[in-house]
């Protein structure tokens, strides 16, 4: 189980989760914008490398309609969650979230036989060479600082 807090404007962008997850939250307000797996090709995933999901290249704050034509394409799903609610993200949906206000949320991930045979073991696999800098030096948990590659603070403080 994970824990969020966050001040109003907190923003978690375009990506999926190899994984199912339970969305709940627990004080003030989110946005959520949901796309289904069938519309991948119009979310433009990026090449980053993300331990459990992938990133989309699409900033939706910042849409370059000339850099991304595809997005506009895309068919989207939105809600707003308040406290005492939840919301299931199926495994492969992408999804945005967005902090109306001060917010505390949690969720927590389940993942079945078949995501664990084709997602979470190959991304072990990948978590483990990434850590010796063998897989995906363009990454979410480092940065690369007087030309070393160094752990993100940011993160590592999370």
């Amino acid at each position: 189980m994970l824990g969020w807090l966050g001040p109003k404007g907190t923003f978690t962008g375009f990506h999926f989760d190899y994984a199912d997850g339970l969305l709940a939250q627990v004080c003030g307000q989110k946005f959520v914008r949901l796309v289904s797996p069938e519309q991948s090709a119009c979310m433009y995933p990026s090449t980053k490398f993300d331990y459990g999901a992938k990133l989309s290249q699409i900033d939706s704050r910042r849409y370059d309609p000339q850099k991304f034509p595809r997005f506009a394409e895309v068919r989207m799903q939105t809600c707003y969650l308040t406290p005492g609610q939840m919301l299931y993200i199926p495994r492969g949906w992408w999804h945005e979230v967005e902090s109306l206000s001060a917010s505390i949320s949690v969720n927590t991930f389940s993942i079945g036989l078949k995501g664990t045979l084709l997602d979470r073991i190959p991304e072990k696999i990948k978590s483990i060479l990434h850590s010796y800098d063998l897989y995906g030096s363009d990454c979410t948990c480092h940065m690369t600082k007087d030309g070393k590659r160094t752990t993100n603070s940011a993160l590592a403080a999370s």
